[in-house]
């Protein structure tokens, strides 16, 4: 919730905030709208995504639905208008 406080200090220098985290589309709504997001909050599930790049947490002891799921590490990434991460 750190980025939340940042995301105009972000746009006022061009930057764009998002944030993608595996969970369902409908827990992040209900999430999104609970705290007052003001930025795009993305569901990724896809576990090859999270494997491409580099953010399995492999010490992460999974319980309940979590077991065999990969589970990522929290990461934030600076990407440019072309796409290139920063």
């Amino acid at each position: 919730m750190e980025l939340a406080g940042q995301v105009e200090s972000f746009r006022r220098r061009g930057i764009g905030v998002a944030w993608v985290i595996p969970e369902p589309v409908a827990t992040i709504k209900e999430f999104a709208a609970g705290h007052g997001l003001t930025y795009p909050v993305l569901s990724n599930t896809d576990p090859p995504i999270i494997r491409r790049f580099g953010l399995v947490d492999h010490g992460f002891k999974a319980t309940g639905d979590l077991v065999g799921r990969d589970i990522p590490y929290a990461a934030t990434f600076l990407v440019d208008w072309h796409g290139n991460i920063k």
